[in-house]
């Protein structure tokens, strides 16, 4: 027969038991809600990387356009007036800075990389015929540099779209 210690003693090995399980199984719950928590909140810090990227490739393709096409602006000077050479240096040190600092994801690399390569080509080239400019000249092979390095950079902005955008 079973007498009172007995069967308290195995009830509360049950109890233990069942509590361990339990506890078990709380654990592990909450391990899964916290590593979905950090999933989504690693996925959020790519998405915001990945659209402050573009929007700096985005800034740099901008002001490419205005030094490519001077649509109302009948002499050079206009354009050394419009064009921030200032801004272009902020936005390749900027990108620069975004590139190195490994925050980039890998298949974004590329197309910021040749971003920022024809984007600096372009602003040396702006500086280097901003005299000419101030003088009211507006170089006819200047503006085809600038529409090929225009060209360039555009696709590479492309790329780099975010698919909420």
């Amino acid at each position: 027969m079973w007498d009172a210690e007995k069967v308290l003693t195995v009830s509360a090995a049950w109890v233990q038991a069942i509590g361990s399980i339990t506890a078990l199984i709380v654990a592990f719950k909450i391990a899964a809600q916290q590593s979905k928590r950090d999933d989504r909140r690693r996925d959020q810090e790519q998405r915001d990387r990945k659209i402050t990227l573009y929007d700096m490739v985005s800034e740099a393709r901008d002001l490419a356009q205005l030094a490519a096409v001077p649509h109302d602006r009948p002499s050079g000077e206009a354009f050394a007036a419009s064009y921030d050479v200032v801004h272009a240096e902020a936005i390749i040190t900027l990108l620069t800075a975004r590139i190195n600092s490994g925050l980039v994801d890998v298949k974004d690399i590329t197309p910021a990389i040749k971003v920022l390569a024809e984007f600096s080509q372009l602003n040396e080239l702006v500086k280097a015929y901003l005299p000419r400019m101030h003088a009211g000249q507006f170089s006819f092979d200047m503006r085809d540099q600038l529409f090929t390095r225009l060209d360039r950079i555009g696709p590479a902005v492309d790329g780099l779209k975010p698919t909420d955008r």
